[in-house]
């Protein structure tokens, strides 16, 4: 069955390529993140909120599309992150690639995220060990002033490199990315999946 008439761009049909739950304190309602202008007719730019009847706005939304959301507590409460290509959330500089939404206010990861043509494209909140972090993929290579290729960590305050080695590495005649990451315990543990289009420093083509 559609959902109140779905999200368009201009005349046409817009693009969800995202999707979470999470509950803002109004209740648990969807989260869509995309390549649109409206949803159900209500001008949202490219992040929306479906409460099970109507469609709602996240503030002036993003200035590009967006690509993935999640969700994560940085000891502040639960909020609601999406990734993408964009710039700007909510008119706030220095979201570059990602944004923090509380459910009344866009609010920046630090510097942001720069370089590549994707941005952001996966984002999971995992432990790793370390305490609970946001770790983040996409085809980015710098944190602020910090080298951190397509796979980082959020921590709640700054960005670390999840390794010191980084397994991602840009791929001879194309850009690198990570396209999507879970969490599986495989017997060893619970560790992180990644996918995508990358190498590690032996070469070993698309790894997870």
């Amino acid at each position: 069955s559609e959902v109140g008439g779905g999200v368009a761009r201009g005349g046409d049909a817009g693009i969800v390529y995202g999707l979470t739950v999470w509950d803002d304190g109004t209740g648990p309602a969807l989260f869509v993140g995309g390549f649109f202008e409206s949803a159900g007719g209500v001008a949202a730019d490219h992040v929306a909120k479906w409460d099970g009847q109507e469609w709602s706005a996240l503030g002036a939304g993003t200035d590009h599309a967006v690509q993935c959301l999640a969700t994560y507590d940085d000891g502040r409460g639960e909020a609601l992150y999406c990734g993408g290509p964009f710039r700007r959330a909510g008119g706030v500089a220095l979201t570059s690639y990602i944004a923090r939404w509380d459910g009344r206010a866009w609010e920046a990861l630090g510097d942001g995220l720069y370089g590549g043509v994707l941005g952001v494209t996966s984002m999971l909140a995992f432990d790793d060990g370390h305490g609970p972090s946001l770790f983040v993929g996409g085809s980015f290579t710098f944190a602020g002033a910090m080298e951190l290729r397509y796979f980082g960590r959020w921590d709640g305050q700054d960005w670390v490199s999840p390794g010191r080695d980084q397994i991602t590495y840009r791929s001879p005649g194309y850009p690198a990315h990570i396209d999507e990451m879970v969490a599986w315990d495989d017997g060893r543990g619970v560790a992180l999946f990644l996918t995508g289009e990358f190498e590690d420093r032996q070469g070993n083509e698309c790894i997870v």
